[in-house]
């Protein structure tokens, strides 16, 4: 027998997660409601938390692959298709760790390659930015920017001093999952169907996520990480 939903529900996301969550940003507190809901339906499919984290990558993967179609594209229905996959991939990662908590196998392994998943859908935003720019040198940048804010900034942000409330807060929301795999995404879609110059949009991104790399380096280089 299939553990039954309320069984689920109460083990992936318990009463002392709840009482913590119930400050979050509402955004947060609907992708936790839905990601439940998702974690349920792939949990009574047979996926392990570390399948459906790893699931995320090709899962990110295709919808890149979906959405660069967005400058050349005749109808918007693949580029539409590749957001959906974006927001599905948001959705996993608050899956993954429900299943995690009701199968009772939270691990290290599984953390790192949750990472991994976060990694390659930002990632992949960032390159669509440097591809809509239809330049090498933004192309690069995107690539540079995407390095350095989601595979750096993870090694060294929780070992610098964190920063002023007002820059915390930026950056967090500049960074986020939420905004680089929803919000920045709907509107490269929205200027896209509105004819909107997609070249200009792509460079503009790229050296604004450009400059955010380059003041995390700046940042490190001031303030070496510590260790203890």
């Amino acid at each position: 027998m299939p553990m039954p939903w309320s069984t689920f529900h109460a083990a992936a996301f318990p009463e002392r997660m709840r009482a913590a969550e119930a400050s979050r940003s509402f955004v947060w507190r609907v992708n936790r409601y839905v990601g439940i809901r998702v974690a349920y339906l792939f949990f009574l499919a047979g996926f392990s938390a570390n399948l459906l984290s790893l699931f995320r990558v090709p899962v990110a993967i295709v919808g890149f692959a979906l959405f660069a179609t967005l400058p050349d594209a005749d109808s918007p229905l693949l580029p539409v298709l590749g957001l959906l996959l974006f927001m599905l991939q948001v959705h996993l990662d608050f899956a993954d760790g429900a299943i995690a908590r009701a199968q009772q196998k939270a691990s290290e392994f599984g953390t790192v390659i949750d990472g991994l998943g976060n990694n390659a859908s930002r990632f992949a935003t960032f390159l669509l930015l440097g591809l809509f720019a239809n330049n090498p040198w933004f192309l690069w940048g995107s690539v540079f920017a995407g390095y350095i804010l989601t595979g750096f900034e993870t090694e060294t942000g929780n070992r610098l001093t964190p920063p002023g409330p007002l820059g915390r807060t930026v950056y967090r929301l500049a960074v986020s999952v939420i905004i680089v795999n929803i919000a920045l995404p709907s509107a490269l879609l929205g200027a896209g169907l509105l004819g909107a110059d997609m070249e200009l949009v792509g460079r503009l991104g790229t050296l604004f996520y450009g400059a955010v790399a380059i003041g995390w380096l700046v940042r490190c280089l001031r303030e070496p990480p510590h260790t203890d």
